[in-house]
């Protein structure tokens, strides 16, 4: 599959928890490592799977907010998968406006 998807130019971002998981995406040349679940698993987890594999994009999922966002990136990650705030906004069906606000609050809190 992840040769297929390279082959046609499209990224890969593949599911890990494990180091075992981690060490296999790599071998498939995974091009993001989606960690997951990284909340619950915490920072500190994320941040020690970051030694090891330190040439691997590793990405945090589950667990990210507008609280955490910043230590998660000075972990390591190299994005953030953010989606219980927004779904808030929209099963709420709350005006355009409070999602563009949410996002903007977003991408203040990334790194420069």
């Amino acid at each position: 599959m992840v040769k297929l998807a390279h082959q046609h130019g499209l990224p890969v971002l593949v599911g890990a928890l494990t180091p075992t998981d981690v060490a296999k995406a790599i071998e498939y040349n995974a091009d993001i490592i989606k960690v997951f679940p990284a909340g619950s698993m915490g920072i500190d987890y994320f941040k020690a799977l970051t030694g090891p594999f330190s040439e691997a994009q590793l990405m945090p999922v589950g667990g990210v907010d507008l609280d955490n966002l910043t230590q998660w990136f000075e972990a390591g990650a190299c994005g953030a998968a953010v989606s219980s705030d927004f779904c808030k906004v929209v099963n709420n069906e709350q005006e355009r406006s409070t999602l563009t606000r949410l996002v903007k609050s977003y991408i203040s809190k990334l790194p420069q």
